[in-house]
């Protein structure tokens, strides 16, 4: 009876042509680079009793506004060649609202240099 193996997209009836290594060479990987469990180390648990740092407030420690952070985030994103094109298929406001909460948790407005 003859097997039949999957090779390249195409069947043949024949066994295939790969022959199994010699079992010195089945030892393992020597150059493959194996991840040690320091490589990747676990952070440890947040303690759930220490209460949440209070969210940032307007005006932010840098003295910028709500209203000046909506101005700065719409015009930079006016300001792009693509906007009229994207404001078809992008909510705009959603944008503008991200770019808002943006600044006001890191404290910095953003600008076209």
């Amino acid at each position: 009876m003859q097997k039949l193996f999957k090779t390249l997209g195409t069947y043949r009836c024949t066994e295939s042509r790969r022959r199994k290594r010699a079992a010195e060479m089945d030892d393992g990987p020597e150059d493959d680079y194996i991840i040690d469990e320091n490589d990747l180390p676990i952070p440890e648990p947040p303690d759930l009793n220490q209460p949440l740092p209070p969210f940032p407030t307007w005006p932010t420690p840098s003295g910028i506004t709500e209203q000046q952070a909506m101005d700065n985030c719409r015009s930079v994103m006016e300001s792009f060649p693509a906007f009229n094109v994207c404001r078809e298929y992008l909510n705009v406001e959603q944008l503008v609202s991200d770019c808002v909460l943006n600044t006001l948790v890191c404290n910095t407005s953003v600008n076209m240099s």
